[in-house]
């Protein structure tokens, strides 16, 4: 990936490359690598108590607010302390540059870089830069990194002529003072310890989330298998339930058929008591005309059997 051709020619990290290419080797970032490089440079003039020129290039004045308490601390120290970047004081803006640059006796170093492509086109996106990756984490930078007294010379040199006077002057009357090699090598060894503690507790918090990360899988995984056994169980239930509507609907099935039995008895029943009924009403009629005869033999005979008959109506309809 190469950089945009606009504002390229004339930015630090070209003009850097072209003249020291066989000494400074590129180097491709991410923005949050960046912040870690730059942050350790800045702490290192604090905790060391500097009293460097510094030039900071921020793009834009949006991430320099987001630096402010910092830079506020870092001006309270330095002799000189230029911003650049659209919207801040120094110009050019040098817009898709970061650089941090910090000159003293003590202390020579800086981070020269030159922003890509905010944006990966399709199907090119590398290992660590998912389509769907917090903003600004895809920022990718090429940079050249450096505590050559020489180098960090001329790219303070090189700043400086787009400052103004004093700033110039200031520029001249640092890099006019001795330099302190031995204090190079021991702010180089402290600014080397503390990006490798930074590195520990990257490396300490991946560990972390790694870890909890396999917990969350382990849980994952715990938890489709309750579902999965939720799933069985209901399906289970799901069967039942229609075996029982089954069965409840041949239970009513009877239940309908016993009742139109039941109905088709009581009304047979209701007949043959109103026909019993009306057995004895005639019955009773025919004694009175027997009475009437004239003919004791023949009526004894025949009152005989209707008092069968009267036994016979009398008895329950179960036993007919």
């Amino acid at each position: 990936m190469l950089p945009d051709k606009e504002n390229f020619e004339g930015s630090l990290y070209k003009v850097l490359s072209t003249r020291f290419g066989e000494r400074l080797k590129p180097h491709y970032q991410h923005k949050s690598t960046l912040i870690t490089l730059s942050h350790a440079l800045e702490d290192q003039v604090l905790r060391a108590g500097l009293t460097p020129v510094i030039f900071a290039g921020f793009q834009k004045a949006c991430y320099y607010r987001q630096e402010y308490d910092r830079y506020e601390l870092l001006k309270s120290c330095a002799r000189l302390l230029e911003l650049f970047g659209q919207g801040l004081p120094g110009q050019p803006p040098f817009e898709q540059e970061w650089f941090v640059i910090i000159n003293e006796p003590r202390f020579k170093a800086l981070i020269a870089s030159y922003e890509l492509e905010r944006e990966p086109k399709a199907g090119l996106h590398t290992a660590d830069e998912g389509i769907n990756a917090e903003p600004g984490k895809l920022r990718r930078f090429v940079g050249l990194w450096s505590y050559d007294p020489e180098i960090v010379d001329f790219a303070t040199n090189f700043v400086a002529g787009y400052a103004g006077e004093t700033a110039r002057l200031t520029v001249e009357s640092v890099l006019g003072l001795p330099f302190q090699f031995r204090s190079q090598a021991n702010n180089i060894g402290q600014v080397s310890d503390r990006i490798l503690s930074q590195l520990e507790l990257t490396n300490y918090q991946a560990m972390n989330q790694l870890r909890r990360n396999e917990k969350l899988l382990i849980e994952l995984a715990q938890q489709t298998d309750q579902v999965q056994s939720i799933t069985h169980l209901s399906q289970v239930i799901e069967i039942e339930r229609q075996t029982m509507q089954q069965e409840l609907a041949k239970l009513s099935e009877e239940t309908v058929r016993s009742q139109t039995l039941m109905l088709q008895s009581v009304f047979q029943r209701t007949q043959l008591e109103q026909a019993m009924l009306t057995g004895q009403v005639l019955l009773q009629e025919a004694r009175e005309q027997l009475t009437q005869l004239a003919m004791p033999g023949l009526t004894h005979t025949i009152s005989e059997r209707l008092d069968k008959l009267q036994k016979l109506l009398n008895s329950p309809p179960e036993k007919l």
